[in-house]
């Protein structure tokens, strides 16, 4: 009941300042979900081309480009034919969790191949982005 309150009083907010979100369904900046991907990409080493994996929750509101990335949603037929065509490295994002007084997002990359008919996706580590919530702005602010 909680987590519906905060939902509700988080998607009413529309201040913001810096790292802070205030929603999860914006197709914008304060999109949570793109957010904690901006978060990974700036540590990571990316081409000019990101495979992310389509998920209703957390890609629904994904922009065709990032942080001069573009941004490639794949189903899960895209997945398998880009596979069989060679290995790629897929990203995943968790949608928002909450534990111990800390909202965070996982963004995982898979390195992702096709042998013979099979579809393998080997997990490569990843980023947990960690949010604190601000009461004052009703907004979450990114964690260094």
């Amino acid at each position: 009941m909680k987590q519906i309150i905060f939902y509700l009083v988080l998607l009413q907010s529309s201040i913001l300042f810096g790292q802070t979100t205030s929603s999860s369904e914006i197709k914008d900046s304060s999109n949570i979900y793109n957010i904690a991907l901006r978060v990974y990409l700036s540590d990571a080493v990316i081409s000019d081309e990101l495979f992310v994996e389509k998920n209703d929750i957390t890609t629904s509101s994904m922009p065709e480009q990032l942080g001069g990335v573009t941004i490639q949603l794949m189903n899960i037929r895209q997945i398998r034919k880009k596979a069989k065509k060679g290995p790629f490295t897929l990203y995943r994002i968790i949608p928002l969790r909450f534990e111990e007084g800390i909202f965070f997002v996982n963004v995982i990359p898979f390195n992702v191949k096709c042998k013979r008919k099979n579809l393998q996706m080997a997990n490569q580590g990843g980023v947990t982005v960690k949010f604190k919530y601000n009461c004052e702005t009703n907004t979450l602010s990114v964690l260094n």
